[in-house]
């Protein structure tokens, strides 16, 4: 996973955004192969209580099996306030790998992956 947003086609675009590309390898053979990507929405700045969405950072990850993750989010700021872990699961979500630059696939919609906290069974 990003620690945040791609500067892709432009930086203050990049700064106010809460995509984070995730990608899934695939392990199983001699060589890791790229096997997914994915969209995960960090928290909105303003529920947080940061300044600016470019202070939301993805600060760690671990997988719990091979399509549930624990993310744990923070802001950047010195001494910040905002650290949160929410669970993930990659089930139902829009696998990007292969549609084109332009956004278009043979899919009608995409559906990003929707962080949940940590707590929630």
């Amino acid at each position: 996973m990003m620690e945040g947003p791609l500067a892709n086609l432009d930086d203050r675009a990049a700064r106010a955004s809460r995509t984070v590309r995730l990608i899934t390898l695939d392990l199983s053979g001699a060589e890791p192969r790229l096997d997914g990507i994915y969209v995960y929405l960090t928290e909105a700045a303003e529920q947080v209580g940061t300044r600016q969405q470019d202070e939301i950072k993805i600060g760690d990850l671990t997988s719990l099996s091979p399509t549930r993750l624990l993310v744990a989010e923070r802001d950047s700021a010195e001494g910040g306030g905002y650290k949160a872990i929410f669970r993930v699961d990659l089930d139902g979500a829009s696998n990007l790998l292969g549609q084109t630059t332009s956004g278009r696939s043979s899919s009608s919609s995409t559906r990003a992956v929707w962080p949940q906290p940590a707590s929630a069974q």
